[in-house]
Order: C-alpha cells, then sequence, then structure tokens
C-alpha cells in the first residue's frame, strides 16, 4: 500500500492528492534489472521512492537518477519511443504512474498534472545542461569562427529595443503554426501571445552567447538559427540547426545559469522573445494557458537533449575506439588476449 506521495504533490488539496495516490503501483527492481528499454512504447513515468538507475543510449550512460527523481518524463509529454534504457544499479523501488492515468487526471483538471510539468521541465533543462557540459570537455571541435557583428549588451538584454525593426508578427498564428503548441486551443495560444514580443537579427548575428545569463528565451518566426558549443576560442561543435517553430535560450532562464551555447543567425532572422519575468511567471503559475506553455518547452527542451546525446554518444563511441586502438599490442593487452 502507497503510504505516500511523491514531494513535488505536498501542498495539494487532499482530494486530489488520494485521486493520485489511487493511481499509482509500487514496483521493485533488482540490481542489474532492465526498467525501461530504448524503442520501447510506453509513456508511463516512474517516481524513485530509493536506489539508483543509470540511462544508457546505445551503451553510452547519458545520465544517473536516484531518489526524488522521476524516469520517463521525456516520453510522457512527447508520446515518443522510449530515449534511453534504465538499468537499476542497486535495488530500485519505484511508484509508477501509467500514461492513460496521466490521461484521466488531465480530463479532471487535477493539478497535480502542473506540479508534473513544472518538475519535468526543469529535469530536462537539467539533461540538457549536462549533455552540452559533457560535450565540450569531450570535444576538440570543428575551426569557428564567430563573426564579429553581434547585438549591443543592452538589445541582447532588452530586446524591446529592437521590436519594430521589421514588420508586425501574428504571434497567435507563429504559435499556433509551430509544433510546439500547434496542439493547443487558439483561445490559449491567444492568451500566451500577449508576453511575446519580436526582434529581428541579421545573417552571422549572435543572438545568444555561450556563458553570459540568460535573460530571454526566444522562438523563431522566419529564418534559420544555428546552435553551437564552442569548445575553444576559435573551436565549436555544430549541434543543431533551428527553423520556425522552435525554440531556445529558455534551459538558462529555468536554472538561472549562464548560457551552454551559442546560438547565431543564419541569414535574416526574425523571432518571438520572452523576458525572463515573464517567462518565469507563467511557468510557475498553475492555469490551462500556463500548463499549454510549460509542456511546449517540454516538447522543445526534449528536442534539443535527443540531438545533443546523439551528438554526445558518436564522440563516446569515438573515444572507446581510440582507447581500445591504443591499448592493443601494448605489453598489458596480450596478458588480457593470454
Amino acid at each position: 500500500m502507497i503510504t505516500a506521495l511523491p514531494p513535488m504533490f505536498a501542498g495539494l488539496e487532499p482530494q486530489d492528492q488520494e485521486q493520485a495516490r489511487a493511481m499509482l503501483q509500487a514496483v521493485r527492481f533488482n540490481t542489474g534489472d532492465v526498467v525501461m528499454a530504448e524503442g520501447e512504447e510506453d509513456n508511463s513515468i516512474a517516481f524513485v521512492v530509493s536506489g539508483t538507475a543509470e540511462l544508457l543510449v546505445d551503451d553510452s550512460r547519458v545520465g544517473v537518477v536516484g531518489s526524488r527523481d522521476t524516469i520517463g518524463e521525456m516520453e510522457l509529454f512527447t508520446g515518443k519511443k522510449r530515449m534511453n534504457t534504465v538499468r537499476a544499479l542497486n535495488q530500485l523501488d519505484l511508484l509508477v504512474l501509467d500514461g492513460s492515468e496521466f490521461a484521466e487526471l488531465c480530463e479532471t483538471g487535477n493539478p497535480v498534472v502542473y506540479r508534473l510539468e513544472q518538475h519535468a521541465l526543469r529535469k530536462v533543462g537539467d539533461r540538457l545542461r549536462s549533455m552540452d557540459e559533457q560535450i565540450v570537455q569531450m570535444s576538440d571541435g570543428e575551426p569557428f569562427t564567430l563573426n564579429p557583428h553581434k547585438a549591443s549588451l543592452l538589445d541582447r538584454l532588452n530586446p524591446f529595443r529592437r521590436k519594430n525593426a521589421r514588420p508586425e508578427l501574428d504571434v497567435t498564428e507563429i504559435l499556433s503554426e509551430s509544433e510546439l503548441f500547434g496542439w493547443a486551443a487558439a483561445n490559449q495560444l491567444d492568451e500566451l501571445a500577449g508576453d511575446f514580443t519580436t526582434a529581428s537579427f541579421s545573417n552571422d548575428e549572435r543572438i545568444c552567447i555561450q556563458g553570459e545569463p540568460g535573460q530571454t528565451m526566444y522562438i523563431v518566426a522566419n529564418g534559420q538559427v544555428d546552435v553551437v558549443l564552442q569548445v575553444a576560442e576559435d573551436r565549436a561543435e555544430h549541434i543543431s540547426t533551428l527553423g520556425p517553430g522552435m525554440a531556445f535560450g529558455d534551459s538558462a532562464i529555468l536554472h538561472a545559469c549562464p548560457r551552454t551555447a551559442t546560438c547565431v543567425a543564419k541569414g535574416d532572422v526574425q523571432c518571438l522573445v520572452m523576458d525572463r519575468d515573464h517567462f518565469m511567471a507563467i511557468t510557475e503559475t498553475l492555469s490551462l494557458p500556463s500548463s499549454v506553455f510549460r509542456q511546449g518547452l517540454i516538447r522543445n527542451l526534449v528536442m534539443h537533449v535527443e540531438r545533443a546525446t546523439k551528438r554526445f554518444v558518436f564522440l563516446d563511441r569515438a573515444r572507446k575506439a581510440k582507447e581500445d586502438e591504443y591499448y592493443k599490442g601494448t605489453p598489458v593487452s596480450s596478458v588480457w588476449r593470454d
């Protein structure tokens, strides 16, 4: 019998807690057990009560989870197949919420859903930051020189100074055409639209700079934006190119940390822009429009995590292959062979 809910549900009304409690199933895994397998069709979410587990992608460890963590939040909010294999490192006790039960919580308006969104948003953001940092440590990068042209400090901190550089954009229409928010009702997007302004950027202009404070998030309205991780002064890893409807800059605001990537305009670019105050107000509010915003950002961060993880796994394989090659023919390797 489940006697306690995960800590994120503390403070909710008793009837909301009881509804969620009735849907949770306690499960135990032993050391070495596979909890979830990469590629599975499964959108349940598990709350770690005790123990630890490793997250694997193609045999590369991409993370570890422990008590008070969750497993499966990326698939729950995106409907994707399992993106990681999860393997218990010791005895692992979980509380599992099935995807269909989560859908029932959504339909009944249980605020547990909002708490889960807030938790998932920060957890996926943590995962992205971890991937970016590990890539920077592992990679030698490719030759890359940033164009000296960039927005001024005041423009970066206050993008509203640039807002009418181009004709006004229909913010609601841009949100409705985005794969992040296009699933939501028009009236919900209308409410969110008022929290954005617009900004324009020229080719090679640095919109975000790695290491600088994150005060704004962006959604590409027109054009493309390159996301790069600088590993040295003149070398970088190109992670992705973002097109219309995709967002960037949100992770740094979520964690009040410096930006982990540099984002550069590829040609002329127009963006929707939201400052930190509006961003935090929306993500911390328990309401339907705020829920739409959080779920859209979770989808966006998952996309960034997928691309960063793909690059991390490639670099990890290259590192392992280099180590294997190094040990071939050495005295120690001949001992292993014998």
